[in-house]
């Protein structure tokens, strides 16, 4: 952008514009990870940028670590994160609760697979999501 209010593009053509909107994505960051748990979760991988995490919630190497809203949402992104983080806090409250390791390990593994495919930015979205979560939860 130059000081006139004109726009220089990369292949040297000039505009006057308004405003320029930079929608260039984003990178997620976990600053307050120790190194170890970011490799572990692969929160530095790119260029998608998804993480190993069961339901999009927790990893089976760290049970006292859970996230949520990190999924693609449709619609339903606000009853989506009430329902995950429902689920998440009951299986922080009661262990018991929590899937064992293995299939954790199962829907990681399954997920890795659809976010290969050419779909991958439509893997989770709508009221399915939801239905999940609550079913997880069990408060269908």
């Amino acid at each position: 952008m130059h000081g006139d209010g004109t726009v220089e593009f990369k292949d040297g053509a000039r505009g006057e514009f308004d405003a320029v909107v930079l929608a260039t994505g984003y990178k997620l960051d976990f600053p307050f990870l120790d190194e170890a748990t970011q490799r572990l979760v692969h929160a530095d991988e790119a260029p998608n940028y998804f993480l190993d995490l069961y339901e999009h919630s927790f990893h089976p190497e760290r049970p006292r670590l859970a996230f949520v809203g990190l999924y693609i949402p449709g619609s339903t992104s606000l009853p989506m994160h009430d329902a995950q983080a429902r689920w998440v806090a009951k299986v922080l409250a009661e262990p018991s609760l929590r899937p064992n390791d293995a299939e954790m390990w199962e829907g990681i593994e399954r997920y890795r697979g659809e976010r290969q495919s050419e779909k991958a930015h439509a893997v989770l979205v709508g009221f399915e999501v939801l239905d999940r979560f609550a079913r997880l939860g069990g408060f269908e």
